[in-house]
């Protein structure tokens, strides 16, 4: 999980280098437009859920359909949530501050995310290992 957040979010990481080398000179308005107007990190979280969830299918596991239901919400709420917050953005219906790292969706898009990520793949280390053990 850690490994896809930092390859996921190379071109931030790039632009935050280049403001850093720069002394603030450069990249400040790249900054702001990657993580505010783009949401990049909370789609990142997004595409990590989806990773965890694509992992947890092809494992091979036989799991009742309740639970595939109940893996699903959460990465599809979170979706959800976004595409309707990025849509009204588009839209100029709402200002796109709820994309700020300090913002309440924002929080809890990366909150759930890495719950989500953590306990499911738990749970599928803790089966593949019980299914070969």
């Amino acid at each position: 999980m850690f490994g896809n957040f930092l390859f996921g979010l190379v071109p931030l990481w790039f632009i935050l280098f280049v403001y850093l080398v720069s002394g603030g000179r450069a990249g400040k308005e790249e900054v702001d437009h990657i993580i505010v107007r783009d949401g990049a990190i909370l789609f990142v979280c997004c595409a990590i859920m989806g990773s965890v969830l694509v992992d947890f299918m092809l494992a091979g596991l036989t799991i009742k359909i309740g639970v595939a239901y109940r893996l699903a919400i959460i990465p599809v709420f979170i979706m959800l949530l976004l595409l309707t917050d990025y849509s009204l953005i588009m839209g100029k219906i709402i200002d796109d501050d709820c994309f700020t790292l300090s913002s309440c969706t924002s929080k809890l898009v990366i909150a759930l995310s890495a719950l989500f990520s953590l306990i499911t793949k738990t749970s599928l280390y803790i089966k593949e290992d019980a299914a070969h053990g």
